[in-house]
């Protein structure tokens, strides 16, 4: 009987153990995701231009005007948001004269910037700014809107 009576108590500490384990990283868990406000990958708030968006939104100007076929005399960055993948996505807001682009450029771990898609044609909120697979053929289906 002692052998069995050891054996229980041992499992119902284990089991206690366990258990008094997985309410804590449930905690943990629903604790760091009301501080994030999102989830993990996904793309933050747009915010105010900082310096690092302006950099990134420079370095990617000569492609961008490449791609578009035209050369942009007002190039005003003016919001952006985030998201953290492997490096940084940078979704850009960026007046031009009387229209607003869209882009999309992605800032390597390294410190390596690439456009990786432009929007064009929006006068308002990044709201209204979808991303599609290629935003290579978007460009495109802009061009042709117009």
């Amino acid at each position: 009987i002692s052998d069995k009576f050891h054996f229980v108590c041992t499992l119902m500490i284990f089991a206690r153990c366990f258990g008094v384990l997985i309410v804590f990283l449930a905690v943990i868990s629903i604790s760091v995701g009301s501080m994030s406000g999102k989830m993990v990958g996904g793309v933050g708030e747009a915010k105010p231009i900082n310096d690092e968006g302006k950099a990134v939104a420079e370095s990617v100007k000569p492609a961008v005007e490449q791609q578009l076929g035209k050369q942009f005399n007002q190039w005003e960055p003016v919001s952006a948001a985030t998201q953290l993948v492997n490096g940084i996505n940078w979704f850009i807001k960026v007046k031009t004269g009387d229209q607003f682009l869209h882009v999309r450029a992605h800032k390597a771990f390294t410190g390596s910037i690439s456009l990786a898609g432009v929007q064009v044609g929006f006068a308002g909120s990044m709201a209204r700014c979808r991303w599609s697979v290629r935003a290579i053929d978007t460009v495109q289906e802009n061009k042709t809107a117009e």
